[in-house]
């Protein structure tokens, strides 16, 4: 199955999940479906605020889920993308249905009616827009963020005030995770120098998507690599790096050799 963009970056979800809860208000205030259309636009714009805040709340609910997922698996799929936003529809369920029979909206549908008549129906028209919005953003945020990584300098941060470096991205050779820390392998006068920092490799991966991730524990500077050494090596500046089978693909896509 074809990967997708995904990024991982938490301020970008959290705009996303607004985006998505502020698409439902106003679909609902403008078109006021369902039960809803008797109100007066002024009532359901009131009334419907209720709806953003919970599906939003449902949104935030699924970003560290999802972004286990990818930590874990290091790709993103359609069937990762259709399974989480089922699941943000699916824990948004019970507290809407609440806040429709509750004393602020006296929604008059059972439960059975409410789900096959209004949540239904209503979801089959929210969900190919999220998945549109959230794929929009994501391809936009890894074309910003692998233009900015590459030129000028960048800076590299540990857990700890002084656990920093900055260096320019082109001298960024590689990133090896070292446990809780990581080792930064990196040029300073054509020499390669290498500094630990309190932090993951998954952090480092998620605030510089242009490095290209060869194993669990290495990232590596595209401008930096060589030549294969092997089907298990690459050959990158003063250094080899290890290669796992569910990487290889990948790589050999991006620079569009083989071993």
């Amino acid at each position: 199955m074809n990967q997708l963009a995904f990024t991982t970056n938490i301020r970008l979800h959290l705009f996303i999940g607004l985006l998505q809860g502020m698409w439902l208000y106003l679909f609902l205030v403008i078109i006021g479906p369902f039960d809803i259309y008797e109100l007066s636009f002024w009532w359901r714009a009131q009334l419907m605020l209720g709806y953003w805040l919970l599906f939003t709340i449902a949104y935030w609910l699924v970003i560290p889920v999802q972004n286990r997922i990818y930590h874990q698996f290091q790709q993103w799929t359609w069937s990762a993308e259709l399974s989480v936003v089922a699941l943000v529809f699916i824990l948004a369920f019970p507290p809407i249905y609440s806040y429709y029979k509750s004393a602020i909206v006296e929604g008059e549908f059972p439960l059975p009616i409410f789900t096959s008549e209004v949540y239904l129906p209503t979801s089959l028209i929210l969900f190919p827009m999220m998945i549109a919005v959230r794929r929009f953003m994501m391809r936009q945020k890894k074309t910003v963020d692998k233009n900015l990584n590459q030129v000028g300098k960048i800076t590299l941060r540990g857990t700890y005030q002084k656990d920093i470096l900055h260096i320019y991205w082109s001298d960024l050779v590689c990133v090896k995770s070292a446990g809780n820390y990581v080792e930064v392998h990196y040029l300073l006068a054509d020499r390669l120098q290498k500094k630990l920092l309190r932090t993951s490799i998954h952090k480092i991966e998620a605030n510089f998507p242009a490095l290209i991730r060869t194993h669990r524990s290495y990232l590596i500077n595209p401008l930096h690599f060589l030549a294969w050494k092997d089907r298990k090596r690459l050959s990158i500046t003063q250094l080899e790096v290890p290669v796992s089978e569910n990487y290889r693909n990948a790589i050999e896509e991006h620079f569009s050799v083989r071993p």
